[in-house]
Parts: structure tokens; sequence; C-alpha cells
């Protein structure tokens, strides 16, 4: 008789949970965004990509902020993004999160870091900038289907 053996391969739905983009806008036209899936893991996952030129000084705040509420509304305690190098995303992620590693990748930097706890709980840490109109960014987290 031969031993009965179970598959351990897991379908990608099980696998990968639900996307989501998240957008940073300033008068109508996108200055940044981010592709962001999940595992059942407690691992989240985001492409990021800010648009050349400027790009008002709370987008880039506003952009980890929503990052950071998906991965609490997700209970991700590691984070793994793919963002621009050299480009100061990072600054804010290092205020969020706890970064364990950097690696470059042509264009493109992979982080892996750790959701820090006061993160988890609320908006603690988060540098607060001027709160004039102009400087008002509107963010949007949205499903993809």
């Amino acid at each position: 008789m031969s031993p009965q053996t179970r598959s351990r391969t897991r379908s990608v739905p099980e696998a990968i949970g639900q996307a989501c983009q998240i957008t940073v806008s300033k008068d109508g036209r996108m200055v940044a965004f981010a592709t962001v899936t999940t595992t059942h893991q407690d691992e989240l996952f985001a492409n990021v990509h800010i648009e050349p030129g400027h790009v008002p000084v709370q987008a880039r705040a506003a952009l980890v902020d929503a990052l950071m509420s998906v991965a609490g509304s997700d209970h991700a305690r590691h984070l793994s993004l793919v963002m621009p190098m050299g480009d100061c995303l990072l600054e804010d992620l290092y205020r969020r999160c706890d970064v364990r590693g950097l690696r470059p990748a042509g264009a493109t930097c992979l982080v892996s870091a750790e959701v820090a706890a006061s993160a988890r709980a609320g908006r603690a840490g988060r540098r607060h900038g001027p709160s004039t109109h102009e400087h008002q960014v509107d963010v949007a987290v949205q499903p993809l289907v």
C-alpha cells in the first residue's frame, strides 16, 4: 500500500488577497500611485510610482499614510515595496516602519520593512506639514477588479 500524499501548492486566489490602488492627486493631476496586494500571511506588496517633475511635499507622506492604513486594515505586519531608486519616500517609510532591507534593482529599489506597532495603532510618528489649501493633496484607495 502506498502512502497518501496531498498537494502542497496553493491556488493564486488563496495566496494573494484583494488588490487595490492608492492614488495621490493634486488639482486633478495624479502625482503618485501604488498598486497594493496582500497575502494571507500578514504581508503587503506594493509597487510605488512617483510622477516625474514637481510633486507636492505632502504627496509622499500621504502615500505612506495610505499604505499604513491598508496594512492596518489587512493586519499586515510585513511590507515589501518596489519604489523609485533614491526617492525621498524612503524617509517617510523610515519614520513609520522598521526598514529591514534595501536592495537596488535597476531604476528601482526593493524595500523590506516591518510595520511598527505605533503605525498599526494609528497615525503616530506622522510628520505634520502645512495645512493650507495650496498644499492639500487628495488620496483615494480603490479596489482593483
